[in-house]
C-alpha cells in the first residue's frame, strides 16, 4: 500500500493523513440544508488546497494540521491515558485490529485514521458554515488571505474538544453539525467568517455609547484597534476591494440579521441601510469621502432597526409591496423607509 510505505512512526506526514482521513471525515458531516451534493464539493475545495506532494505543505496544510492536532492534545488531556505516548500503540495492538488489519503498520494507520477523522469532520464543519469554504475557490487574494489569516487565530475563531463532545459519555458525537447562521434560512456567505466578526462587533457595540455623533467614531476606534479590526483593517484600507469587503459583509450581516418574506425584500433592506449609512456620514463627516465598513453598517443597522421591523410587518400584510417598491425605486428615497 503506497500510503503504508510513507508512514514513519517518527514522523508522520500531516499532508498524507489528512488526505488519508478527507473521506471519512466529510462523510462524518451532517447539513442541516440537507444538499445532496455539498460533501463532494468539500473535498474538491480541500483537496485543491492540499498539496499534491504528499511530502510538502501549504499554508493552508499546516493551518488545518495545526487545528486538528490541538484538538487531538484536548482529546488526548481529557481521557486523562496513562501514558499518552503508547496509547495510540496500544490500540492498534488490540487483538481485534490486528486480525483485521494483518500488520502492526496497518492496525496503526487504521487507527490513526479513525482518530483523526472526527477531529478532521468538526474542523471541516466549522469552517463550511454558510458555505464559507466556497470563498476560497473564488480565488480572490484578498478573501484567500483573510480567510486565512482568520482561521490561523484560534482567539477569533475557537474550536473546543469540550464543545462537540456528550457532557454525559464524554465521548465525541457521531456527526458534525454545519449549521447556518441566517435568521430561519441557509444562505451562501461572501465575507470569510462573517458570522463570528458580527458577534464580536455586536459586543463592541454594546460597549460603546448612544450618541450618534460619538458612538460610530467610538464603535471605529475600538474595532480597528482590537485583534479583529487590524486584521480586517487591510481589507478597508485597500481603495481595491474595500468597496467590494464591505457590500460583501453588508450582504452576510442582512441575511444574519433580517428574515425576508419574499424575493426582493433583501435587496430594499440593503439598499435602505446603504442609504441611511450615506445620509449619517452627510451629517458626521461632512467634507469627507463616504466609505463603507464593518462598523458603520452595524451602527447604521441598530438605528434604522425599529422602522425595519415596521417594514417586515408591511411586507408580511402586503407581500406585493416589495414589487411595488422595487418598480418604482427611482423614484423613491428608500433610505426614509
Amino acid at each position: 500500500d503506497s500510503d503504508e510505505k510513507e508512514i514513519d512512526h517518527q514522523n508522520i506526514k500531516p499532508t498524507l493523513l489528512l488526505k488519508n482521513c478527507l473521506q471519512a471525515a466529510a462523510a462524518r458531516i451532517y447539513d442541516e440544508s440537507a444538499e445532496v451534493d455539498r460533501a463532494t464539493k468539500r473535498i474538491e475545495i480541500l483537496l485543491k488546497w492540499l498539496p499534491e506532494d504528499n511530502s510538502q505543505e501549504t499554508e493552508f496544510s499546516k493551518i488545518l494540521a495545526t487545528r486538528v492536532h490541538k484538538l487531538l492534545r484536548q482529546q488526548d488531556e481529557n481521557l486523562c491515558h496513562k501514558n499518552h505516548r503508547l496509547w495510540v500503540r496500544d490500540e492498534a495492538l488490540r487483538q481485534g485490529h490486528l486480525q483485521e488489519t494483518g500488520t502492526f503498520r496497518k492496525a496503526l494507520w487504521q487507527k490513526l485514521s479513525s482518530i483523526v477523522s472526527p477531529m478532521l469532520s468538526e474542523v471541516i464543519a466549522y469552517c463550511d458554515q454558510n458555505h464559507n469554504l466556497d470563498l476560497l475557490g473564488e480565488e480572490k487574494e484578498w478573501k484567500t488571505r483573510l480567510w486565512l489569516t482568520l482561521i490561523n487565530e484560534e482567539a477569533i475563531t475557537p474550536l473546543n474538544y469540550d464543545s462537540f463532545t456528550s457532557p454525559v459519555s464524554g465521548r465525541v458525537r457521531e456527526r458534525a453539525l454545519v449549521s447556518s447562521t441566517g435568521v430561519g434560512y441557509y444562505f451562501s456567505g461572501k465575507f470569510p467568517f462573517s458570522w463570528i466578526i458580527k458577534d464580536m462587533v455586536n459586543v463592541l457595540l454594546l460597549q460603546v455609547g448612544a450618541d450618534p455623533s460619538k458612538t460610530l467614531i467610538s464603535l471605529r476606534g475600538v474595532f480597528y484597534s482590537s485583534p479583529l479590526g487590524q486584521l480586517l483593517k487591510f481589507a478597508f484600507e485597500d481603495k481595491n476591494i474595500k468597496e467590494e469587503a464591505a457590500m460583501n459583509y453588508l450582504n452576510d450581516f442582512l441575511h444574519m440579521m433580517y428574515k425576508p418574506v419574499v424575493e426582493g425584500e433583501l435587496q430594499l433592506i440593503s439598499d435602505a441601510v446603504f442609504a441611511a449609512a450615506g445620509k449619517l456620514h452627510q451629517s458626521l463627516y461632512e467634507n469627507e469621502e463616504f466609505e463603507l465598513d464593518i462598523p458603520f453598517i452595524h451602527f447604521t443597522y441598530s438605528l434604522i432597526q425599529a422602522r425595519l421591523v415596521n417594514f417586515s410587518e408591511l411586507v408580511h400584510a402586503f407581500p406585493n409591496l416589495v414589487q411595488t417598491i422595487l418598480t418604482k425605486r427611482d423614484q423613491l428615497d428608500v433610505g426614509e423607509m
